[in-house]
């Protein structure tokens, strides 16, 4: 536990460190997000999340008395996911490229990792659903809709990184239950390297100061999260029942499919950007950007306390999953009724 200890503090402080050193070469170099249409801001912001808080975890990590052997797929993925992310924070890739990196990602994690979901348990009281020879073509789809999902909630200062962190936090509560210490350890230095970063993220931050994820950051963060959700999911050492890890993804998750099927009913690419996200949604409400990220945050915390509570006392895995699309439906009609499709557009 002393090695766990310090290499939280290795880890908060090397982010740190990482953010000062770089941030200056951001500035120089022009990688900064700049106020558009549809980035309301003030000045240059250095879009050096990402790279600090991969920089602040792999020092942690060196740090840890674990084998990181069963992580080398995980950390060659994080690697490739921040240098096309920080490609595309310089030269905007088009949506297709971006997919096509993610691809390669998930045939790194399912292929060269082994990390796979081969059984989704039983959802329809019908017995567990194996997957098979599908588990592979699955997960693939399953990992790029994580890192698309995590992506998508990169819209306010703060709301990616505090969504992800408090994930990580129920992640590594199953972790340390089921007794998988290398993965408790591993989730606990993505918890600290996020929270330092949140540091200079949160909307409470002055603007001299402050620093974005990028592209870089958010799909390193899906990365992350991704390969714990499907590794803790599955035997032998399964965590909890796939079912729960929905419940912990329930923010992102809802709304990423509530913005997608909206683009895809009125004709337009799932890739497109729009304002119509749950966090643009409420500031259109009148909203702070603090009382956005509160509310944001609160739920996420609900919905990981029902699925680790629900986890605890044994639900059975379909009533967990029935509850889950019950409230999965009440978002969707009540973003649908209150903001409803305009219309195709042309």
């Amino acid at each position: 536990m002393k090695h766990l200890i310090f290499a939280c503090f290795i880890t908060y402080f090397s982010t740190i460190f990482a953010i000062f050193l770089i941030r200056p070469l951001a500035i120089r170099t022009g990688l900064v997000d700049t106020p558009t249409e549809r980035k309301i801001h003030s000045g240059a912001i250095p879009l050096i999340g990402g790279m600090a808080i991969l920089f602040g975890l792999v020092i942690g990590l060196l740090t840890l008395d674990i084998s990181l052997l069963h992580y080398r797929a995980l950390l060659a993925s994080a690697l490739i996911m921040v240098f096309v992310g920080v490609l595309d924070d310089f030269h905007e890739l088009t949506p297709h490229a971006r997919i096509y990196a993610q691809i390669f990602v998930s045939f790194l994690i399912t292929v060269i990792g082994g990390v796979v979901i081969y059984d989704l348990g039983n959802l329809f009281f019908l017995g567990s659903i194996s997957l098979g020879v599908v588990g592979i073509p699955f997960s693939i789809i399953a990992i790029i809709a994580v890192i698309n999902a995590v992506n998508m909630m990169d819209g306010l200062d703060g709301l990616a990184g505090s969504i992800v962190l408090i994930e990580s936090i129920f992640l590594s509560a199953l972790a340390f239950r089921a007794d998988r210490y290398n993965d408790f350890a591993f989730l606990l230095l993505i918890v600290v390297s996020i929270f330092a970063f949140l540091m200079f993220n949160l909307p409470v931050v002055q603007c001299r100061l402050k620093i974005f994820l990028g592209d870089a950051g958010s799909m390193l963060l899906g990365v992350l999260l991704v390969w714990f959700l499907m590794d803790l999911s599955q035997a032998p050492r399964q965590a909890a029942q796939p079912v729960a890890f929905l419940w912990i993804m329930g923010v992102p998750f809802f709304d990423m499919t509530n913005v997608v099927l909206r683009r895809l009913r009125k004709g337009v690419s799932w890739m497109s950007a729009d304002r119509e996200h749950i966090h643009y949604v409420l500031k259109q409400r009148g909203l702070t950007d603090g009382r956005v990220l509160l509310i944001l945050s609160i739920c996420s915390i609900v919905f990981g306390l029902v699925g680790l509570w629900m986890t605890i006392f044994h639900w059975p895995e379909a009533m967990m999953f029935v509850l889950w699309v019950i409230f999965f439906l009440v978002y969707f009609l009540g973003c649908n009724f209150f903001y409803p499709v305009k219309g195709k557009s042309k």
